[in-house]
């Protein structure tokens, strides 16, 4: 499960842990996560992680690709 951080310069400090977690969510786990939405096609998400650890927001996507899901968690929350 690939952890990024939101702000690329934290990753130069050895004190801090990634707060960005981006997975892929098959058919059924998007259901879970988006169980208003009609379409629930596969897909790659992402949410706020308490850093380096659990979830702590409600997913965003899908995405067609992991690079595109952390493009936009940067563009909409990042520098």
């Amino acid at each position: 499960m690939p952890y990024y951080f939101l702000h690329e310069d934290a990753a130069k400090n050895p004190h801090t842990l990634p707060n960005i977690w981006v997975t892929h969510l098959d058919v059924e786990e998007m259901r879970e996560a988006f169980p208003d939405d009609e379409d629930h096609i596969p897909g790659f998400v992402w949410c706020f992680c308490i850093p380096g650890c659990l979830p702590d927001s409600d997913w965003f996507g899908p995405f067609d690709s992991e690079e595109a899901a952390l493009k936009d968690a940067r563009q909409l929350y990042g520098d």
